[in-house]
């Protein structure tokens, strides 16, 4: 089988790590050819940030696509497809780039992920051009948690997509890691010291501003909280510098970070300030690492925390709910098991249980099952 992944670019973020790891397992399989397309390839604003993760297997398509829909893109896209004749092509990025292709080259099946609101990926005339290829069957759409498929499907009036929540390789140890821990252990005064870590890039829907003012108003009371933001466009942008004037002495900017697994392996909590989200790859990370999950009540946060047992979720996206939230944690949080965190990731959301759902969604598309 020969399947094509396509995504915007390969800077850091979820749906980025999820086609990266995704790609490289279903790479590993002797019968399957994968070829990723990534649209944008700029290395000023690190969009090839993981392309050294792809295996040696996987064929890289770079299209060096600027910014904003042109019909040449389209065109360009679709020649592309008809060159490679995949069997598969799997989107990651807004379906406006497959247009020409979806309606010109139907000998492919086309598979849309959906990683974040409905409202993000179809505005506009996509919303319509979707719902009619998805009722036409030559769109299946994919759902990544179950409060997001409750929303596409009240979007879109339709209810036959698909629900595979994200998975995600197990981060373990880098050749960094000492040199994290030491940086960690460097930022705690004492013992009773608690090290938050954010992944996450500098934009507006991250919410920054809310686990900013929150860390700030707690270390006022005297609480011994340090926050690390690992994460990039914190030192170019203007969102970015208003965030850095916010912070104190307790929180620290480190830039983004290949090696994030060691951040969540050394920090106390995970926590997530989100306006909203689809699945959240860096909530499975942090449970896989067994790294307290602290998170507003996003998609994928409000289906996989159970408040008290395997992290906190906020009541609400407010300062005073994001505080109540962060003092719960300060006060219970020798009561969370990790180990348990950990079996709940390894049994519901490894990269090879995610994988082999797509690879069943494939071979029933092709009719091989």
């Amino acid at each position: 089988m020969r399947i094509l992944e396509m995504i915007h670019s390969l800077n850091l973020g979820g749906a980025e790590r999820l086609l990266v790891d995704l790609s490289n397992r279903l790479a590993s399989e002797a019968d399957t050819e994968v070829f990723v397309m990534v649209l944008k390839n700029r290395e000023e604003l690190n969009e090839n940030f993981l392309v050294g993760e792809l295996s040696e297997r996987i064929h890289f398509i770079p299209m060096g696509f600027g910014d904003g829909p042109k019909l040449r893109y389209l065109i360009r896209v679709y020649e592309k497809i008809r060159e490679i004749r995949p069997d598969i092509v799997h989107i990651h990025c807004q379906i406006h780039y497959l247009l020409w292709a979806l309606f010109f080259y139907p000998k492919s099946r086309y598979v849309y992920t959906l990683h974040s609101k409905p409202e993000a990926y179809l505005f506009g005339y996509r919303k319509p051009i979707a719902r009619y290829l998805a009722r036409k069957k030559r769109l299946t759409l994919v759902s990544i948690a179950a409060s997001n498929r409750i929303a596409l499907r009240r979007f879109l009036k339709l209810n036959d997509d698909l629900l595979i929540y994200n998975g995600r390789s197990a981060p373990g140890k880098s050749t960094e890691y000492d040199q994290v821990a030491g940086f960690i252990d460097g930022i705690r005064r004492s013992k009773e010291d608690i090290v938050l870590l954010s992944v996450a890039r500098c934009a507006a829907p991250k919410n920054l501003q809310l686990l900013i003012q929150t860390v700030n108003q707690l270390a006022e009371e005297g609480e011994p909280l340090h926050l690390v933001i690992v994460g990039d466009n914190y030192f170019n942008t203007p969102l970015g510098e208003e965030l850095r004037k916010m912070t104190r002495d307790n929180v620290h900017f480190v830039g983004p970070k290949k090696n994030v697994g060691d951040y969540f392996l050394c920090c106390d909590a995970f926590c997530l300030s989100s306006l909203y989200e689809g699945m959240p790859i860096t909530l499975l990370e942090a449970f896989a690492s067994g790294c307290i999950p602290v998170s507003t009540p996003v998609s994928g946060a409000a289906d996989l925390i159970d408040d008290g047992k395997n992290g906190f979720l906020a009541t609400g996206f407010s300062t005073e709910a994001y505080t109540a939230v962060l003092r719960r944690f300060i006060q219970r949080r020798q009561l969370i098991q990790k180990e348990v965190m950990i079996d709940f990731y390894e049994k519901n959301f490894s990269i090879e249980k995610c994988a082999n759902e797509y690879r069943a969604v494939f071979n029933r598309l092709q009719g091989t099952e």
